[in-house]
């Protein structure tokens, strides 16, 4: 299964990549901006996202994802800290705890065998 990944921050964007490698996922990305993630989703086809809230502006993760979703119907997790988080539709995990994040991934994957 192929997971992508996109955010601002390098350091935790690596960290979940190689938490989901290690998992057994082909990592696509990081990639650092939306441009970047949708053509990387275009290319590859990830089946799951792992998305930064904030990524070149407030919400534009919560907009990713509406169109990740709608153009490749594909499963997003948004992450972030606590102060970016919003209340919307979509669930948020914290962006420091690349653990949580990958087993989140891992569980997708299982639900969809």
């Amino acid at each position: 299964m192929r997971a992508l990944i996109v955010g601002s921050d390098r350091v935790s964007s690596w960290a979940v990549a190689e938490k989901l490698t290690e998992a057994g996922f082909t990592v696509v990305g990081p990639a650092r901006s939306s441009g970047e993630a949708l053509l990387l989703a275009a290319m590859e086809r990830p089946e799951v996202a792992v998305l930064s809230v904030n990524l070149e502006s407030a919400g534009a993760g919560e907009r990713l994802a509406d169109t990740l979703k709608g153009r490749h119907s594909m499963h997003c997790i948004l992450t972030g800290a606590a102060n970016e988080i919003s209340t919307s539709d979509h669930g948020y995990m914290d962006q420091s705890d690349h653990g949580k994040i990958a087993d989140a991934v891992v569980r997708h994957r299982r639900q969809r065998r």
